[in-house]
């Protein structure tokens, strides 16, 4: 094999032009990957500065909603003990309305014997 001394520096100067070129490459593309980064980087910094106020939002509605279960709750006892003194009134009204049918069925019977009590003085007189 026959090398010059030509063809070997004219081979070497290819491969550090090549690397110059390949070096510039890698620095540029470092340098774009590096702005980037940082834009990547900002916008996680805007999502992560949005996601604490959601958090804030999240944790507000959860005592919020801890206060409206508790109100739920109270109402919900309130509506069983409404319901419960529906029924006594219920059974309350069946009662009185018993009471009442036998005490009308009394005043009829009083209303016949009065009336015909009426009707022998009547005669008697």
């Amino acid at each position: 094999m026959d090398f010059s001394w030509f063809g070997i520096t004219v081979i070497d100067i290819g491969v550090v032009s090549i690397g110059v070129i390949g070096f510039a490459w890698l620095f540029r593309r470092i340098a774009a990957l590096e702005r980037e980064n940082g834009g990547l980087r900002a916008q996680v910094n805007t999502l992560e500065r949005e996601n604490g106020g959601l958090r804030a939002q999240v944790n507000a509605l959860e005592q919020e909603n801890g206060r409206i279960r508790v109100q739920v709750n109270t109402l919900e006892q309130e509506i069983n003990a409404l319901k419960q003194e529906n029924q006594e009134l219920k059974h309350e009204n069946r009662e009185l309305r018993k009471d009442f049918e036998v005490l009308a069925g009394r005043y009829a019977e009083i209303k016949e014997v009065l009336a015909l009590i009426l009707k022998r003085e009547e005669f008697s007189s």
